[in-house]
């Protein structure tokens, strides 16, 4: 690789921009392109699917407002189906829960900052958490519990006798 590589952003992250692009220009009915409409919305998932409320780390709370017709929605995933995959993998899902984490309590640690924040940062460590959890109950047969005094051949307390 070159230098020339590195003067862009990575490229997966380029790659989600191309396909954020098509998103935006998608044609609706009309003949108009989704992202000239005047008004949009986001929301994110995550990769189980789950509603990504707090991502964009809304800090304040909701207040109530009027409700309103909303728009035809157009739903488009622009991660890359290579990095899709990649990402889905549940080891990798724990480290970048726990990246982001470290990257909240990070900012937490440096200011003075909203309950807001300090509530978003609760709310990814109960994910962390439920991530962990289910991955070791799926792995949990895998990979049984040795029992006290078992020759496992790993770290202090190995049976030397």
């Amino acid at each position: 690789m070159s230098q020339s590589d590195f003067n862009g952003p990575p490229q997966e992250v380029s790659a989600i921009h191309r396909k954020r692009e098509a998103c935006l220009n998608t044609v609706d009915p009309a003949g108009s392109l989704v992202g000239n409409h005047t008004y949009g919305a986001y929301a994110f998932y995550h990769y189980d699917g789950e509603p990504s409320h707090s991502a964009v780390l809304n800090e304040k709370d909701i207040s109530p407002t009027y409700t309103m017709v909303l728009p035809t929605s157009y739903r488009r995933r622009i991660v890359p189906d290579r990095l899709f995959e990649e990402r889905c993998h549940p080891d990798v899902r724990i480290a970048r829960r726990a990246a982001t984490i470290a990257s909240l309590a990070k900012v937490i640690s440096e200011r003075q900052v909203s309950t807001g924040l300090r509530r978003t940062l609760v709310t990814q460590a109960l994910r962390l958490e439920r991530l962990a959890r289910q991955r070791m109950e799926e792995l949990s047969s895998a990979y049984p519990i040795e029992a006290p005094r078992e020759e496992t051949g790993d770290g202090p307390g190995k049976d030397t006798a």
